[in-house]
């Protein structure tokens, strides 16, 4: 069976954008949540979302970045390693969109060619962003 690999920047990131499509929509499908970005205190957290929805976790520890969003964006290469050895014919893969957050920009940034993207700003007014997830998903 495919799978559905949802790679979120930071614990709840893809609970919070993609919830109801993880529980519902892909209840038929296996799940894994790769979370890039967790000390200690928020593996739990992050493995504690997953199982919420019935997904498998992979946390990944690294240490959440101090550039500024105004920076080179440089792919996460330890992601790119883990998903070289995890992903298989079939499965979908999904990265955030990768909007304002400078984790957010460089765990799009690392995404698979081919890979679906989902809208990663939960806690935010999405009109806003409309200018720019427009020159996002159209450039």
């Amino acid at each position: 069976m495919s799978r559905i690999i949802v790679i979120e920047p930071h614990p709840d990131d893809a609970f919070l954008s993609l919830g109801w499509h993880l529980l519902k929509e892909w209840e038929e499908r296996e799940r894994v949540i790769v979370t890039v970005y967790a000390d200690a205190r928020r593996e739990k957290e992050a493995e504690a979302y997953a199982r919420a929805v019935g997904a498998a976790s992979i946390v990944l520890g690294l240490a959440e970045s101090n550039m500024a969003s105004g920076g080179p964006i440089k792919p996460v290469e330890a992601l790119r390693d883990v998903l070289a050895a995890l992903v298989e014919e079939g499965d979908t893969v999904i990265f955030p969109l990768g909007l304002q957050h400078p984790d957010h920009l460089r765990v799009a940034a690392t995404r698979l060619p081919g890979a679906l993207r989902y809208l990663d700003t939960p806690y935010q007014t999405k009109k806003k962003l409309i200018p720019e997830m427009n020159r996002r998903t159209q450039g």
